[in-house]
């Protein structure tokens, strides 16, 4: 009886620390109001990691504190950008989608930096999308 409760926990206990969790932005942080690795500007008081499923909402108060990546290295699981919001990348940022066909329209994403699909074709490995932002 024992050994079934604690395996009951230790698989609860592995099913949330490791499952996909949903992270939306809330900016606005003072001195890093637009800092995608303040964790304060997340709903989850966390920065997002590979396990994430992202959502940058159109914000609400008209300040237009969009997410901005400026180192390598940052991972999600999916990215959903509503229609208006944005992300950029910034020349030395990197952002990389583990699940692309989860990641809706691409064009709401300004990279100056680098953006990667894994498991996507070669030619769509590294993308630079700058010039398809559409505002």
């Amino acid at each position: 009886m024992k050994t079934a409760l604690l395996f009951i926990l230790m698989i609860a206990f592995f099913s949330t620390a490791f499952g996909q969790k949903t992270y939306i932005w809330k900016g606005g942080k003072p001195g890093r109001a637009n800092d995608w690795n303040c964790p304060a500007n997340w709903s989850t008081y966390r920065v997002p990691d590979e396990f994430a499923d992202v959502i940058i909402p159109l914000t609400a108060s008209g300040t237009q504190v969009y997410p901005v990546i400026k180192t390598p290295g940052c991972e999600v699981n999916s990215l959903t950008i509503k229609c208006g919001a944005r992300v950029t990348i910034e020349e030395k940022g990197s952002l990389t989608i583990l699940n692309p066909d989860y990641c809706d329209d691409v064009s709401r994403i300004v990279a100056i930096g680098k953006l990667y699909f894994p498991g996507r074709s070669s030619e769509d490995q590294e993308t630079s999308l700058a010039s398809r932002l559409q505002y």
